[in-house]
């Protein structure tokens, strides 16, 4: 009964006509029950948030977010200090972040450095240092693009506490995947977060990096002309996997970063379907 009343209700035309004088109307209500995982990804999003909620210090977060917030502009709070609190670890900062479009005037300046982290401003709250990133798009893109899906968690005022499905799917099966692949210090990030929360390395993120390294290894040196050229003569998955890292890896102030890390893991596993690779 709750599958029903939950589901969404399509309403089709299928044929309009005329019979001793009565228009008929036939209408079909197409009835398509969701996916039972995707109740499953629900439930669990709504424990998650509940469990975050739940925990004494999330209060500071949330204190935190006001009072910055009615002085800078729109301030969210992300990642670590969110997935503390779900876990009942204590954190040592808050990650909060703006954009510059909603910071209020009075804190704006001449911008010169080019990349997307345009000033970081420093504040304190209860006599604990404050680090507020400030962004050149929205704060909802840039947490998009953190690196590891289970830390894709954020509060501000209006929204409350918002947790990504890959951030879900992650905490639901304890294993960290991989977002973007923002250069080497992503391995040490990996680490940390692994040894903290007791989470296992998605296994073919963990395959994939090994080629990144490769190709990381290969643009700094440049001792190589090409991958090619390395890998000859062995042309066989690795190769294959490579070449595909390669293809989407794009050099940001001289570091190789990787944003667009979902779309390789969707070709690979496309990849290993379709000739019955494994790792």
């Amino acid at each position: 009964e709750h599958d029903l009343l939950c589901a969404p209700v399509h309403l089709l035309i299928i044929e309009r006509g005329q019979c001793n004088g009565w228009v008929l109307l036939y209408i079909i209500i197409k009835v398509t029950l969701p996916n039972k995982s995707d109740y499953k990804g629900v439930i669990m999003k709504q424990q998650i948030i509940k469990g975050i909620e739940s925990n004494m210090r999330f209060q500071k977060i949330k204190d935190v977010v006001t009072v910055m917030s009615s002085k800078y502009g729109k301030i969210v709070a992300a990642g670590g200090s969110l997935v503390d609190c779900l876990y009942g670890l204590p954190f040592y900062d808050i990650d909060l972040f703006i954009s510059v479009n909603n910071l209020k005037d009075e804190f704006k300046k001449e911008y010169t450095n080019k990349g997307h982290i345009k000033d970081v401003l420093r504040d304190e709250f209860e006599g604990e240092a404050l680090d507020i990133i400030v962004v050149d798009y929205s704060v909802e893109t840039h947490i998009s693009r953190f690196d590891q899906n289970f830390k894709r968690i954020s509060y501000d005022l209006q929204n409350g506490v918002q947790v990504a499905d890959e951030a879900v799917e992650d905490l639901i099966n304890n294993r960290i995947s991989l977002n973007t692949m923002n250069g080497p210090v992503v391995f040490f990030r990996i680490h940390k977060s692994s040894m903290k929360y007791n989470l296992q390395l998605d296994e073919l993120d963990l395959y994939l990096m090994r080629n990144y390294m490769t190709v990381f290894g290969v643009r700094l040196s440049k001792k190589y002309e090409s991958l090619e050229y390395l890998y000859e003569p062995i042309k066989d998955f690795d190769y294959t996997l490579a070449l595909l890292v390669d293809r989407y890896t794009e050099t940001y102030w001289g570091s190789p970063i990787v944003p667009k890390w979902k779309t390789i893991r969707k070709i690979a596993k496309a990849y290993m379907k379709i000739f019955k690779m494994t790792i």
